[in-house]
């Protein structure tokens, strides 16, 4: 009876520190950063180090972290212009994705309000039904701002790539047997457990 009872508390504990575990953590260096989604968008003259760094392989669980820094104000056109929120629809706002990768985000409403740092992570195992090749992503927010509203505008859409934010997203998908996805398998591990240390730190 004791033993069943351990047991119990053991999964109760499990449970409910994995529903406080966040989908992902947001990157701290872009905490003073202008409104927008981090990394950038690759750009070989406005953004070069920006874009998706980590390719996916089939039947391989993948992550990458995209940073979502919403100010108080931004920029556009010679005007700041006050912000209330960005969002991201919880489905369906990544287009392209290949399938068996999603998406998540922190907070979990994918709901990112003024003067906050958040984070949206692509996350899954993509499977052998699809192609082997480059997926070009598209993100859409919507920016909410009580301008907007008093304009009669319930939001105004942004693209990630767009005329904003200019570049590509691009998520290489390679073969299982492919010498990235073999290699890198240990290191993929040994990163997963420090990122489950980190989030059992928090």
């Amino acid at each position: 009876m004791k033993k069943s009872l351990f047991i119990l508390l053991c999964l109760a504990f499990y449970f409910k520190t994995a529903a406080q575990t966040p989908a992902c953590l947001p990157d701290q260096r872009f905490k003073d950063s202008m409104v927008g989604l981090y990394p950038l968008p690759f750009d070989s003259l406005v953004s070069p180090n920006g874009g998706i760094n980590k390719s996916a392989c089939i039947g391989k669980p993948y992550q990458f972290v995209f940073t979502v820094k919403v100010p108080e104000t931004f920029l556009y056109s010679g005007f700041n212009i006050p912000l209330d929120s960005i969002t991201i629809a919880k489905t369906g706002a990544v287009e392209n994705l290949p399938v068996g990768i999603t998406y998540a985000c922190n907070p979990p409403n994918c709901v990112f309000k003024k003067n906050s740092l958040g984070c949206a992570v692509l996350t899954g195992t993509a499977d052998a039904s699809n192609l082997v090749r480059n997926y070009e992503l598209f993100i859409t927010g919507r920016v909410f701002s009580f301008l907007l509203a008093s304009a009669g505008l319930e939001y105004y859409e942004v693209k990630f790539p767009g005329p904003l934010f200019i570049g590509k997203y691009t998520l290489p998908l390679l073969a299982a047997n492919n010498a990235k996805c073999t290699s890198a398998a240990a290191n993929d591990l040994s990163a997963d457990i420090s990122e489950i240390v980190l989030f059992l730190r928090v």
